[in-house]
């Protein structure tokens, strides 16, 4: 019998965690706008307030790179649906 501990996660994972609603709400009106320097420009602010946020800002402005808006928006709408209820 093996009694070495199940690995839950790979280190490589990220867990995205999302900012708070407020947050959301901005990066989506951004989107809304196209203001895709906007987006990238808030998303290097939101890694420097909280670490835990980073996995959520690099993905948030890798889309804003590669001129994502609807993608950028559809990611936002995850979250804010699920922040929302």
């Amino acid at each position: 019998m093996n009694d070495s501990p199940v690995k839950i996660a790979d280190e490589n994972v990220k867990i995205i965690v999302p900012p708070p609603v407020t947050t959301l709400d901005k990066f989506y009106e951004l989107a809304m706008k196209g203001n895709l320097k906007g987006i990238m420009r808030k998303a290097k602010s939101l890694e420097e307030q909280n670490q835990k946020f980073i996995p959520f800002a690099e993905k948030i402005a890798k889309l804003a790179e590669d001129f994502q808006d609807q993608e950028i928006i559809k990611f936002i709408c995850q979250y804010r649906s699920n922040v929302n209820g």
